[in-house]
């Protein structure tokens, strides 16, 4: 089979260069490229080209597709077998970015549990950056060369890891303001700072 297995549906970029019919044979009306989609009888998508020549597939790739929903300025890559989202891309115009526990797609709720490494790497614009996740995991480079970084709040965390080079480059002092609960408030807050000197 084209797509590796059995599909539910899939998406075409042009319908005369390639197309599945009833029969689940490969319809070539014209030499060309394509590309689309396809979603996976267990629900997993894939991403497809295929480059189509007397109607053979003459190259072709296959490969898992990233589901990406942007909210806040903040564009999240979702895994949808786990429920989970990464904090994959961030609108490096903006000073204030607030990175969201939970995110919402096609009607379903994705936890955020993770940054990609130097999401925030050598951004110039960025002030201030809001954190609103339980568990807050800064990875390696993460805020590298922020040097106009000055505070940061985090509000709802009660986890917090921070790799020691997530903050090199930035100020020697920002400011943090942890929201939590008082029983939290002090054992948290000292590690936060102690990162962000």
């Amino acid at each position: 089979r084209f797509f590796g297995g059995a599909y539910k549906s899939y998406t075409t970029s042009n319908s005369k260069i390639f197309r599945i019919n009833s029969k689940d044979e490969i319809v070539s009306e014209k030499d060309g490229y394509a590309e689309g989609i396809v979603t996976m009888t267990n629900g997993k998508l894939k991403k497809y080209t295929v480059v189509m020549f007397n109607g053979n597939v003459e190259r072709k790739t296959l490969n898992p597709y990233d589901t990406i929903t942007t909210c806040k300025n903040v564009t999240y890559k979702l895994n949808t077998k786990k429920k989970t989202a990464q904090v994959y891309r961030i609108n490096k115009k903006k000073s204030s970015i607030e990175i969201q526990n939970t995110v919402k797609y096609e009607g379903k709720t994705y936890k955020v549990t993770s940054w990609k490494n130097g999401i925030f790497k050598n951004n110039k614009k960025l002030k201030t950056l809001k954190i609103r996740t339980k568990k807050v995991n800064l990875p390696k480079e993460a805020l590298k060369n922020c040097k106009n970084l000055s505070r940061i709040d985090l509000k709802y965390v009660s986890s917090l890891k921070v790799d020691k080079n997530a903050f090199k480059g930035c100020k020697k002092k920002i400011k943090v303001k942890v929201w939590v609960s008082k029983a939290k408030s002090k054992k948290v807050n000292k590690a936060a700072k102690a990162k962000g000197k």
